[in-house]
């Protein structure tokens, strides 16, 4: 047997995908990205690369290294940090490398199908975010879909059922609590400060800047922690935003403001308060109206380029194999008492479920949690896939998942 001339072998933080035409190689220590095209020599020795029996190793025989378009692809991704070539030598032996592999040992899908264990039992630790949203009035009700922003109910969520629901709730794990809406005009207001107090998990109240203006009182009871809590005020004009900024200058309670952005117009007005207000935090946050799909395919999409400079590491990259961060752990409760693990889809329950089945229910199906790109149609083949950020819910509302300018 001839001997090989080189050893060429990927370090264990790289992954490589590949299809028919294209491939991409990235390093997660290294934060390195390279895309190539696939054929002839190269492709078989990516085929080879991922088959897992050799261990991330190819033997370059000194015929395959005379190939110059396999050479130049070897060498490329030994200069962008994916690999190695080591010459080869009778007194070494053979170099192995482990491919960056995910452990599904607590894969719901795979939990499933073993004996003797239960979905149920990583339930305490899968639930770390609660948003409650008391209803009232909204200005854009519609906003909701999109992200954490006050909706439109006559009714309020009632507090003796939720009392109920955390009560029988294991909050070991629970992080944080969203409260949404106007809660000065929450008529159990005092009940809900009481409630939210006994827990250890961080509190964040989002409301309207004009609704904020008689905050004082609340910040001033003895209910309210102000270590516990912080505020989020959606910005809804200059006069409530420099008021609030005077009320609260002199207060420990953390703050901040959300600005929300339509069109490039937002953004310029945006970038000259951050200027005027150093000291104060400002949050973009983009709305899709329907009419404004230009802006987001300017500013929002993500592009190749975004994509080449990203820097997740290992755990990132498996968790979007498996997972959607966007979501992950989080449920929210409507003023009616159903909860969603995500509001652009139908609930999971009512707060009259214990969380136990609630969770049970999200972690059986693919609607939220575990809405990754490989189940959504658009992006299911791509390449890039575990490089992009997960599905959201902007693309909920444009309605397709791929909003990118990859093709």
């Amino acid at each position: 047997m001839m001997k090989p001339t080189y050893y060429y072998t990927l370090y264990p933080d790289t992954f490589l995908w590949i299809n028919e035409t294209e491939g991409v190689m990235y390093n997660a220590k290294e934060h390195t990205y390279l895309s190539f095209d696939i054929h002839g020599l190269i492709k078989k020795y990516c085929l080879m690369l991922n088959e897992l029996r050799n261990l991330y190793t190819i033997d370059v025989s000194p015929e395959d290294w005379e190939d110059t378009d396999l050479r130049s692809w070897m060498l490329d991704t030994v200069e962008n940090k994916m690999g190695c070539l080591i010459e080869y030598s009778d007194t070494e032996s053979r170099p192995i490398s482990f491919p960056p592999l995910l452990n599904l040992q607590s894969d719901v899908d795979r939990i499933e199908k073993e004996k003797g264990r239960e979905v149920g039992e990583y339930v305490a630790y899968n639930w770390n975010e609660l948003s409650l949203f008391l209803g009232g009035q909204s200005e854009h009700p519609d906003y909701c879909r999109q992200f954490l922003y006050p909706i439109a109910d006559e009714h309020f969520l009632d507090i003796q059922t939720l009392e109920t629901f955390l009560a029988t709730a294991n909050n070991t794990y629970l992080l944080q609590v969203n409260v949404i809406g106007d809660i000065l005009q929450y008529p159990y207001k005092k009940q809900l400060m009481c409630l939210l107090g006994g827990l250890t998990a961080k509190v964040c109240l989002y409301m309207l800047g004009d609704n904020a203006k008689g905050i004082g009182d609340l910040l001033n009871s003895s209910e309210f922690d102000k270590d516990k809590y912080e505020l989020k005020l959606y910005y809804a004009g200059q006069n409530s935003f420099d008021e609030i900024n005077r009320m609260l200058a002199d207060s420990s309670i953390s703050f901040s403001w959300i600005y929300i952005i339509l069109g490039e117009s937002d953004i310029e007005e945006m970038e000259e308060m951050k200027q005027n207000n150093v000291n104060v935090e400002i949050i973009p946050c983009p709305a899709f109206t329907g009419d404004n799909l230009d802006f987001f395919e300017q500013y929002i999409y993500t592009c190749k380029e975004d994509i080449t400079v990203c820097s997740y590491d290992k755990k990132d990259i498996f968790a979007h194999q498996v997972m959607n961060s966007n979501y992950w752990g989080r449920l929210s409760v409507f003023p009616d008492g159903s909860v969603y693990s995500n509001i652009n889809n139908p609930p999971v329950g009512t707060i009259k479920d214990t969380i136990y089945d609630l969770i049970i229910k999200e972690m059986k199906n693919r609607s939220a949690w575990r809405l990754t790109r490989d189940v959504t149609p658009e992006c299911a083949k791509c390449l890039h896939r575990y490089l992009c950020p997960p599905p959201s819910n902007y693309g909920f509302v444009i309605g397709k998942f791929n909003l990118c300018h990859l093709k």
